[in-house]
């Protein structure tokens, strides 16, 4: 899909915006921004979506516990309130109740009520969190026409803007939203341009000029995690000291 993006909608856009009257390099430099600033909305969308989803469950948590301990002052209640109540049982009833009581463990039951309801007390965990970015991702492509609404809705003014940066705008929401959503977010790697940086061939594959630095990156290197291992190749333009 990243591959894609490149061949496709970038070609299209970056077309539209030298037709509009912009050089080559501005056109590069305005859809490798809009990418980076996509990524960034998502990212912030998704580390929100994630901590709101966190503080309902602990909300849900929270309620939980107060109910469980409810229960049990209530339970308690009740069957101190069955000891002290006088039961109109015929006679062989009361004594079948009297052995019943003889039956019982030594401990009294309350407290192993309690005990027992103590271990039901729920905690947040990094557990529920692991559960909670697994959910996240599922429910992701069903999630990414939103993202993309509210991108666009933000930003974009139909019959201001050349109307073919839109599919881009799209096509890189719905690709930077899949990347976030992963665990750890799959991310770009990133080139100072105020400094020098080597081109890596590795990781970069050359625009229409070649040398041993990067002059500016056209399409940043896909990378599986920060600072990770390389999933998709890059476009830069190379150029030479002198």
């Amino acid at each position: 899909m990243y591959s894609e993006i490149y061949d496709n909608e970038w070609t299209d856009a970056f077309e539209a915006l030298k037709a509009e009257g912009y050089d080559e390099e501005f056109a590069i430099c305005t859809l490798h921004l809009t990418l980076i600033n996509v990524f960034d909305f998502c990212k912030k969308t998704s580390d929100s979506m994630l901590l709101k989803t966190e503080d309902a469950v602990n909300f849900l948590f929270k309620e939980y516990n107060i109910l469980q301990e409810t229960m049990t002052v209530s339970q308690h209640m009740n069957m101190t309130k069955r000891r002290v109540s006088s039961i109109k049982l015929p006679t062989s009833l009361q004594n079948d109740i009297q052995l019943q009581e003889r039956w019982r463990r030594k401990s009294p039951r309350e407290d192993l009520h309690e005990q027992s309801v103590g271990t039901l007390r729920v905690e947040k965990s990094d557990v529920v969190s692991s559960h909670i970015k697994t959910l996240r991702k599922e429910i992701a492509e069903s999630m990414a026409p939103v993202v993309q609404k509210a991108y666009t809705s933000d930003c974009w003014i139909d019959g201001e803007f050349v109307p073919e940066l839109k599919p881009f705008i799209r096509k890189c929401t719905f690709l930077c939203w899949m990347m976030v959503v992963q665990a750890p977010s799959m991310n770009f790697h990133m080139v100072d341009a105020n400094k020098d940086v080597n081109f890596d061939k590795n990781m970069y594959k050359e625009y229409t000029s070649s040398g041993p630095l990067i002059k500016f990156v056209v399409w940043p290197a896909l990378l599986l995690h920060e600072n990770g291992p390389m999933v998709g190749k890059g476009v830069a333009q190379g150029y030479n000291y002198s």
